[in-house]
């Protein structure tokens, strides 16, 4: 580039410095306590040990990076948009910032004619592969977030196919993202972006197209995302809730959204033969969802799965909420949750309790959350264990049960 020619110190100076310019983890937690008038300061006497005109430095890095550019209250940009900044291909999009300044070829995690042939082109069948592949190569969270960027370029004929293979895998979704102090999940992010999607159908009756569709398909991976959105769209019209209603995101009409929650309960009976209430953390919304519609039906079939410890704890495990704070993030549990099914006391001993050879039989996921409850059990919520104390306990129980295994 011009830049790492002529000003080769400056070009090293932003590689180190990626926080600085594009924002992160850190940039959230500082930006706020400083002026920008003291950045500023900070930044000139950093330029000037390198040698570098502050001035023509902080206005060339702010010419770049509208982060920067803000921090040291340099007017560059009217209004600044992520969106914009990755539709663009931007070197000031945090994930594309190497191929510009390191120029590691790798790091385009996800080729532009990959994300344009999931816009423009794709067939369902080639739609799910790639996403599949995206997902088990770990780059789903960059993905979902280039074609957020892009929602409004998807051709109209497309919105539905798009939306319901989202649906379909989001789920099984994996990485995370820190953004604004908080982790957020590729589920999450994936639901985000399906919602902006069904929301550009104009008519109620394409949007109840594609529910139907995608109840009517659902297995156990995908039943709880799309019993996820159907209890949203139960909420915009105050049903089962003590709150208003929402008119906007009343996306179908309240004798469409009954016509749903009618083929919910054909589809629950049918796929509550399996556990299929147990392995998902949004399968809690179509359990509750199901006990709204039909109480005596959910009770029994609950009744039923908590005799088995696994099942029960694999249920428990659905209650869990992720927090995060400057030391790390975790897991922890409201008791107020799950106190109707099992007390802590209760839940503690059967974990503490459990074969652990039985541990397979959890998710990577819900062994981290049982661990977690052992953790904090009588601990006050600011002495709650991070995510890696909790793996530690899950690697010690593994251990154990290895070494009395191994001495049989």
């Amino acid at each position: 580039t011009t830049l790492e020619v002529l000003k080769p110190d400056l070009y090293k100076w932003i590689a180190e410095n990626k926080d600085a310019v594009c924002g992160g983890m850190m940039h959230s937690y500082l930006a706020y306590r400083n002026k920008p008038e003291d950045n500023r300061k900070q930044y000139e006497l950093e330029f000037e040990s390198l040698g570098l005109d502050p001035d023509q430095s902080i206005m060339s890095v702010a010419s770049m990076f509208p982060v920067f550019a803000k921090d040291v209250n340099a007017r560059f940009y009217d209004s600044y948009s992520n969106s914009n900044v990755r539709m663009q291909m931007r070197a000031a999009q945090a994930e594309r910032f190497e191929l510009y300044f390191m120029m590691d070829m790798d790091d385009v995690k996800v080729s532009r004619s990959i994300i344009n042939g999931c816009i423009y082109s794709f067939g369902k069948e080639e739609l799910q592969k790639v996403i599949a592949d995206i997902n088990n190569n770990g780059n789903v969270t960059f993905f979902i977030d280039e074609i957020r960027a892009m929602v409004d370029k998807i051709p109209y004929q497309r919105l539905s196919l798009i939306a319901s293979v989202f649906i379909e895998f989001q789920n099984g979704l994996q990485g995370e993202v820190y953004n604004s102090g908080l982790f957020i999940p590729a589920s999450r992010s994936a639901d985000y972006l399906t919602e902006q999607i069904i929301k550009k159908l104009k008519t109620k009756d394409e949007r109840f197209e594609l529910y139907k569709e995608s109840l009517l398909v659902a297995n156990q991976a995908s039943f709880g995302t799309i019993s996820h959105k159907i209890r949203k769209l139960e909420w915009a019209y105050g049903r089962y809730t003590d709150e208003k209603e929402i008119p906007e995101d009343q996306l179908v009409s309240l004798e469409q959204l009954k016509n749903l929650e009618q083929l919910f309960l054909d589809r629950i009976n049918e796929l509550s033969i399996s556990d299929i209430l147990l392995e998902t953390d949004e399968s809690i919304y179509a359990f509750y969802m199901w006990r709204d519609l039909d109480c005596d039906g959910a009770e029994k079939y609950l009744d039923e799965a908590l005799k088995d410890d696994i099942k029960k704890m694999k249920f428990i495990c659905r209650f869990a909420g992720r927090w995060t704070g400057s030391n790390g993030s975790g897991w922890s549990f409201s008791h107020s949750n799950y106190s109707k099914y099992a007390s802590e006391e209760e839940i503690y001993e059967t974990i503490r309790n459990l074969d652990k050879s039985k541990l397979s039989e959890f998710t990577e996921s819900d062994q981290i959350k049982l661990a977690s409850f052992v953790l904090n059990h009588n601990k006050d919520e600011f002495m709650y264990a991070t995510e890696e104390q909790a793996k530690q306990l899950v690697a010690q129980w593994k251990n154990e049960y290895s070494s009395i295994d191994s001495g049989k």
